[in-house]
């Protein structure tokens, strides 16, 4: 059976390390701001870079890919639930994984993270992320919640 594996959380919690011990199909927004040069991150460009994780990830489900993982940080449910719905239309397993970053862990994942997100960014995604409900959905997914960041 084919599988997509979503990953969230905070940045510089472990989840683009994890998804590519798994597979060569890691796909995240930020891939949109690599460059020759390095990554340059462009807050105007956020909703094309969303946009455009979406089309590549649809594209491998179009073809079949057999493990697809897309590591964003899907911090409010809205974000990541294309990906469950395109998945589940394809017929894929679908496994969330969900990693927890606590107040003692936060600052190191701050300041690890490649993309410099600044700790104050970190702490409101934290306080702002939200608890998928699997209950909410037509179809089955499996969460993966014990993933815990290792300093």
């Amino acid at each position: 059976m084919n599988e997509v594996h979503l990953f969230r959380g905070i940045p510089g919690v472990g989840k683009t390390t994890l998804a590519r011990r798994m597979t060569n199909f890691v796909l995240a927004a930020d891939d949109f701001f690599e460059s020759p040069e390095g990554y340059k991150f462009n807050p105007m460009n956020i909703g094309e870079a969303h946009a455009d994780c979406q089309m590549r990830f649809f594209c491998c489900c179009e073809t079949k890919a057999k493990t697809i993982a897309v590591t964003n940080t899907f911090v409010k449910n809205w974000e990541i639930e294309f990906y469950l719905r395109v998945a589940n239309s394809f017929g894929y397993s679908i496994f969330v994984h969900e990693f927890a970053a606590h107040s003692d862990t936060l600052r190191k994942c701050a300041k690890r993270n490649v993309h410099g997100v600044p700790l104050e960014v970190c702490e409101r995604m934290i306080a702002d992320f939200e608890q998928i409900d699997e209950k909410a959905y037509s179809f089955k997914f499996t969460k993966v919640t014990n993933h815990v960041v290792k300093v």
